[in-house]
């Protein structure tokens, strides 16, 4: 498992699923991380997803860890 801090530069490794109202987040997508939990399983992060009528920025609560990795 990783260890991600806020401000850490992120993309997803799978499809991340919205839920029911939620924006889903495809595989591969660029983030950035904005809090993680006291024990680093889970995080908040802001994605822009790229789309045919522009730009949508996601902000994404209670994301589990293991579907990121860093980039650098």
């Amino acid at each position: 498992m990783a260890s991600f801090s806020p401000g850490d530069k992120v993309r997803t490794r799978v499809k991340i699923n919205g839920g029911m109202f939620g924006t889903d987040v495809p595989a591969d997508t660029d983030g950035v991380v904005l809090t993680t939990n006291w024990s680093g399983t889970r995080a908040k992060i802001h994605f822009t997803i790229s789309g045919f009528f522009g730009d949508n920025d996601v902000d994404v609560d209670d994301v589990d860890v293991d579907y990121l990795e860093k980039r650098w």
